[in-house]
């Protein structure tokens, strides 16, 4: 007798646009911009999100250019430009993570253009790309610490949404405190 047994997957092809870092927010940016009534809205992704921006290492890149000019708006004041509560950008700190890593690997927290540029164009030579967000300064927390839940979901074509019951929660290793230079107080992973 021939038996079958079971298939099991814990990687889907063809998921990059919403299982990167850099997917999830490309795919969330071209919603916005082509969803009509976000559009009557005004509404954009860095309403939704933290201002992101990718960038690399090409001297010419536009993202570094806007990344830049949103720097400097967020330190003479000008924190209102997104939906974003003015409460997270009062010292004008940014995270860095590269592009291509997970768990937390080279992750960093500036609050100097500087050292957001050196990060990028001189530090780890083998990464291209990274990932500049805003951070988020006063995040939720849970017995001190950041946090962060996981929970698996399925979305069927119809839109019905169904969750495993059993997530688990994530905290930093310590109590948030944001002028702490450890980072991670910072991190979840």
């Amino acid at each position: 007798m021939n038996s079958v047994k079971p298939l099991f997957l814990n990687h889907f092809e063809n998921t990059r646009g919403i299982t990167t870092k850099t997917g999830l927010i490309v795919s969330l940016h071209q919603y916005y911009l082509y969803n009509d009534a976000a559009v009557r809205a005004s509404y954009t992704v860095f309403d939704t999100t933290p201002t992101t921006f990718i960038c690399s290492k090409v001297s010419d890149d536009d993202e570094m250019h806007l990344l830049l000019s949103r720097y400097k708006e967020i330190a003479r004041g000008a924190a209102k430009k997104e939906r974003v509560p003015v409460k997270h950008c009062e010292q004008n700190m940014w995270l860095v993570k590269p592009a291509s890593l997970n768990q937390g690997r080279g992750i960093e927290i500036f609050r100097t253009m500087k050292d957001i540029n050196d990060c990028i164009f001189h530090r780890n030579p083998q990464i291209r790309s990274w990932v500049v967000q805003k951070y988020v300064e006063h995040p939720f927390l849970f017995n001190g610490r950041k946090f962060d839940v996981r929970v698996w979901a399925v979305v069927t074509e119809d839109f019905r949404i169904y969750f495993y019951k059993h997530g688990y929660l994530r905290t930093s290793s310590a109590e948030y405190n944001l002028s702490d230079k450890n980072n991670y107080v910072h991190l979840t992973n």
